[in-house]
């Protein structure tokens, strides 16, 4: 396994010293998010809802309203760079990058 670049080990460092919080907002339930997270949880089918369950899952793109929003299937390495790289874009990020997945593989 290949080391991480020390920007990558800064800002980890960063995070774990920063000790981030969300807080639940009931008055505004569009954007609470303990919200978001409850109605994740209920649109993901059941048998992967376990603690050891991958957290990223395929889309089911044939769903019904109140049906399943997910597979059951883990999603793809390559389809979760090519999410991160449209936030990024998105988000209008500049600076190196990191590829943690590419690194994780050497």
């Amino acid at each position: 396994m290949k080391e991480i670049p020390r920007h990558v080990q800064v800002t980890q460092m960063q995070v774990a010293n920063s000790n981030p919080k969300m807080w639940n907002t009931p008055n505004n339930i569009s954007q609470c998010p303990l919200r978001s997270f409850e109605k994740f949880l209920q649109k993901r089918p059941v048998e992967v809802c376990k603690s050891e369950s991958p957290f990223y899952l395929a889309v089911n793109y044939n769903y019904s309203n109140d049906d399943i929003w997910y597979k059951k299937q883990k999603m793809g390495k390559d389809r979760i760079n090519t999410i991160m790289k449209r936030m990024d874009a998105s988000a209008g990020l500049s600076g190196e990058k990191t590829n943690l997945i590419q690194l994780e593989k050497q």
